[in-house]
């Protein structure tokens, strides 16, 4: 559930709750649990599996079964047009399927009357919990939210030939906006495959399409400017005439949390789109607005959205990998090498896995593993995450003392240091695979030969590759080819870097060898490991990725890393059926330790990012229980004893409560529960035994203006600064007017009393004296209540939460002989009364407190909730 302050999109898609509602579905979870039944394909009439479920249920259709079946038709057709010149015809799953119909619906309507649309679609969205307002401008644009790996660009494919079938008119351009070049090279090649005319967009031009009007330019979103300046690659979007389709993938740029950047792309996107029609695609959507606190964002995307079929959906349906995270909280070197090379054991299981069974795999997609490790610094001095990976790869090849080979036995027995707390292996568990009787310097010799390409250990080899910018080859010293590649943006830095904090590192240039990033998916790569920091987090794509490294990962990289996630749980499954072997018959139908290849293992070092990616996942409604996060020992060093310790202290001539004053009043976001409502417990002998009840009679809620008007707010005043005066908070400034203006904060409040229903409403004076006594506990300690009340009082069990004061402001063992003029709560006033000291055990409505004064601006909302 998103908390208060989390924009919660799925609770904003106005658009996608419409086409639910007309296809018969309240929920997109009943939509998705239905037609996942739908068989797949087309019947020899040319009718979708998806169709006869639609069509079996026609009574809850909101659209012509005529119309459905048209759709349904065209979405065939199109189907066909991209399949003829594939070697591997599409099948659509069911989603895609629904995707493209909802498609067809929306742009059918858009195309015959767009103001008639907008109304049809303001009388849906005004009985939704979140209203939005649509008007004809609204309209043109479509949102795909879908998750990595769920054919985001075969949607794009359909959607490209939907709106030219429902445009009348061919386009003036067609734009497909990339991150960058890489994405731009593979999006050519797929719509080469899927017979759609396409070329890279070239500077020379002028902007206008001069080729045919259906032809799809595409061009990197750094290549568009406001206004073009000099002569270079950029693009000045005004150049652009005319009405434009525009293609966006990667749709949640300009929805981060970069308010400069983000508003600059967007500028350039709208202006583009201004008298065109935009399709964005994006697996992140919902992370974007999260990341942008964006309200008119968040409305703007529920318009726009048609179809969810984000990760939630996605997983729960079986398809992409499982997962499984291991996050270290504390990076010390031996402990940071421990977990690299259980992620190096790990990565080795799978590809040995691969390799000794690779023809029993072969119907199910799956390719050479490849290892991926990402860091957050490259070129800092003493604090390189790159560093860090590069000399713990030239440790393990070196295994000088036999470090290597002794920490491989520790893990195969299930031995190794870090412990989680019940005294277990962190890394029980796993190298299942690999426990087959080998020794441990058995296993070691196989990751030589299985990773590095080695027959032998030795040393780590950086080659700087003159023919790829970017690129550093990583090579066992003796091996002829690259086990390895460094992908990073400022390698002469790198270099320097290694030179220094390395110098055992031999570093070396190439000028023979060609790129290695580009061949990383080729059948006859021998890359087997990826090393690198944001320069690969978007814009590249990899049915490879099956382990992961994250060093020092921050919360800053949180849609980029979930989209580098999303790449290592995509999966081809069985018979490209996207689905884990899980998902599909049961085990014995598959080859056994499968899933060593359908589960996506992340490795973490202080990945400050773990806790925004647990956050993704519950938001996503997935449950994360896989994470578990492991604090290592500490030793003592008993030689240390006794010996000089520095530590942080403040000089001996500052006094914070001299120097500093602090305000009470309703802005600190503090709330005091006070329970008194009435518990009971109930046994009940039943057929399976005993069984115990536990009851409970009140209701938590604010107190009715009208009510604290009755309450003497004089009398708490002076309870207070007397209160104050007791403990010596003398930095503590209460105004008079504070502790009403605190009953009476709403949102959320400040105080939350639980009990029956007629302490919140009095009709007795009486009452109004425990209505006073509840909103001010500490008036109990005169102790000047009737019997009866006291009684009542006293006989309640309370119990609360919140910082609330000690009700005697004296010492529990020394009763003050001083006297206070007090008003009993019976209604006399003027009589005295000798204070006496109640044991905190025997106070209602308190809980005990620190009474010490407060001596830093951390304390303020500790006082704060002592009123």
């Amino acid at each position: 559930m998103a908390g208060r302050n989390e924009l919660n999109l799925e609770g904003r898609l106005a658009l996608h709750a419409w086409a639910n509602h007309l296809f018969g579905y309240g929920s997109t979870r009943e939509m998705l649990s239905d037609l996942e039944r739908a068989d797949e394909g087309f019947d020899g009439e040319g009718r979708s599996g998806v169709f006869h479920r639609l069509s079996s249920q026609s009574h809850r259709l909101k659209l012509p079964l005529s119309d459905l079946e048209r759709y349904d038709g065209n979405v065939r057709r199109h189907l066909e047009a991209i399949n003829r010149r594939r070697p591997e015809p599409v099948t659509l799953r069911y989603f895609q399927h629904l995707a493209a119909l909802y498609a067809e619906v929306f742009l059918d309507r858009w195309s015959s009357d767009r103001d008639a649309l907008a109304e049809e679609l303001n009388v849906f969205a005004s009985r939704l919990e979140e209203p939005l307002v649509f008007t004809a401008d609204d309209l043109d644009k479509l949102a795909f939210w879908m998750a990595t790996g769920s054919g985001k660009t075969l949607i794009m494919h359909l959607n490209y030939r939907q709106f030219l079938h429902y445009a009348g008119e061919p386009p003036d351009n067609v734009l497909l906006i990339t991150p960058n070049a890489g994405l731009t090279d593979q999006h050519l090649e797929e719509m080469r495959l899927s017979g759609i005319p396409c070329e890279r967009f070239s500077a020379e031009e002028s902007g206008l399409g001069l080729g045919a009007p259906e032809t799809v330019r595409v061009i990197e979103i750094t290549k568009l400017r406001e206004v073009k300046k000099g002569k270079g690659v950029s693009v000045d979007v005004g150049s652009f005439e005319g009405s434009n389709l525009i293609f966006v993938d990667e749709g949640h740029k300009g929805a981060g949390n970069d308010a400069q950047a983000n508003t600059a792309w967007r500028s350039l996107r709208n202006r583009l789109a201004e008298k065109g029609f935009t399709f964005e695609y994006s697996a992140t959507f919902g992370q974007a607005i999260q990341a942008s606190k964006s309200r008119d964002l968040a409305e703007e995307y529920g318009r726009a959205i048609l179809f969810d079929y984000s990760y939630r959906h996605f997983y729960g349906d079986g398809y992409g990998k499982d997962f499984r995270i291991l996050n270290l909280k504390n990076q010390v070197p031996e402990y940071t090498d421990l977990l690299l090379l259980g992620n190096l054991l790990s990565f080795y299981e799978q590809r040995r896995y691969y390799r000794e069974n690779r023809e029993a795999l072969k119907d199910y997609g799956l390719q050479s593993p490849l290892w991926v490790l990402v860091g957050s610094s490259v070129n800092k001095a003493e604090q390189s995450d790159i560093g860090r990976v590069v000399r713990f790869l030239h440790r393990f090849l070196k295994n000088e003392g036999g470090w290597a080979v002794e920490t491989i036995e520790k893990l195969l027995r299930g031995e190794s240091p870090l412990r989680d707390s019940g005294d277990k292996d962190a890394f029980a568990g796993r190298f299942e695979y690999l426990k087959d009787g080998s020794t441990a310097r058995e296993v070691y010799d196989g990751v030589l030969r299985e990773v590095f390409h080695a027959g032998a250990g030795g040393a780590l080899r950086v080659a700087d590759i003159k023919g790829s910018e970017g690129e550093l080859g990583l090579r066992a010293s003796g091996a002829e080819r690259y086990f390895g590649l460094i992908y990073i943006g400022d390698t002469a830095a790198f270099k320097r870097l290694l030179a220094a904090e390395a110098p055992e590192i031999a570093v070396e240039d190439d000028a023979i060898a060609g790129g290695l990033f580009g061949e990383i998916d080729r059948p006859d790569s021998r890359v087997n490991v990826l090393v690198g920091a944001r320069k690969f987090f978007e814009g590249w794509s990899s049915w490879r990725v099956s382990n992961m490294g994250l060093l020092n990962i921050g919360k800053s990289e949180g849609s980029q890393i979930i989209q580098l996630f999303g790449r290592g749980v995509r999966l081809k499954g069985l018979n490209l059926s996207l689905k884990r072997s899980s998902s599909i018959g049961g085990p014995e139908d598959h080859p056994a330790h499968i899933g060593l290849l359908e589960t996506l293992n992340i490795f973490a070092i202080q990945a400050n990012y773990m806790a925004e990616f647990r956050k993704y996942l519950e938001r996503e409604g997935v449950d994360p229980g896989g994470y578990e996060e492991i604090a290592f020992r500490i030793h003592k060093k008993e030689d240390l004893i006794g010996e000089r310790l520095y530590f942080p202290a403040l000089p001996d001539d500052r006094d914070f409560a001299a120097e500093h004053r602090i305000v009470l009043d309703e802005k600190e976001r503090v709330t005091v529960n006070l329970d008194l409502s009435i518990r009971a417990e109930s046994l009940r002998m039943g057929d399976e035994g005993v069984a115990t009840t536990a009851a409970k009679a009140g209701e938590g809620r604010a107190i009715g203006e009208r009510y604290l008007s009755l309450l003497d707010w004089d009398r708490m005043h002076l309870d207070l600064l007397d209160y104050k005066r007791t403990k010596g908070l003398h930095n503590l400034i209460i105004p008079s007017e504070a502790p009403r203006r605190i009953m009476e904060r709403k949102d959320p409040p400040a105080y939350n009393l639980v009990t029956d229903d007629a302490l919140f409403e009095p009709r007795t004076f009486a009452g109004v004296a425990e209505l006073q006594e509840a909103v001010h506990p500490s008036c109990a300690s005169t102790w000047t209540g009737s019997t009866a009340f006291a009684a009542s009082v006293g006989s309640r069990r309370t119990w609360c939460s919140g910082s609330l004061p000690a009700t005697i402001p004296t010492s529990p063992t020394t009763p003050s002989r001083s006297k206070t003029p007090k008003r009993s709560s019976s209604g006399r006033s003027g009589r005295w009364r000798r204070r006496r000291t109640v044991p905190r055990t025997e106070r209602p409505g308190t809980c005990p407190t620190s009474t010490s004064t407060a001596t830093s601006t951390s304390r303020s909302s500790r006082i704060a909730a002592r009123w």
